[in-house]
């Protein structure tokens, strides 16, 4: 059983997906399939050393995905098509990952946006 947070990625440097949208939606199937929460494409781009388009269980773009983008950051690494050091493009926009030797961590910066603004009703 998947953790939380727990992703398929695609090497779409290799592979093409047609529709992903539907290809996450079944991939994600907890008893039909793997049963991952999403399905990450992770591959070439024009502005960024990757391009990463994210798709949840349901299907749907999501703008950004953290912990994603730090496993993409490891398997760049892991087979050779980046160093240490990568910009991945996401939908929310670009974010700069550093996979340090030091710490063993991937450390990512990027811009910040505001997607919510309200209040939490208390229970």
């Amino acid at each position: 059983m998947p953790t939380r947070h727990s992703k398929t990625i695609v090497n779409c440097f290799e592979e093409r997906v047609e529709n992903p949208s539907e290809l996450a939606r079944i991939i994600s199937n907890r008893h039909t399939s793997i049963g991952a929460d999403g399905l990450i494409l992770i591959g070439p781009s024009q502005t960024a050393d990757v391009r990463m388009p994210i798709f949840n269980a349901d299907g749907s773009e999501a703008e950004m995905c953290g912990s994603g983008a730090c496993a993409c950051c490891a398997a760049a690494v892991l087979t050779g098509r980046q160093g240490r050091l990568c910009t991945a493009h996401l939908p929310s926009g670009d974010i700069d990952l550093n996979w340090r030797q030091d710490d063993n961590c991937v450390h990512t910066t990027g811009p910040a946006a505001e997607v919510f603004e309200g209040t939490w009703p208390e229970s």
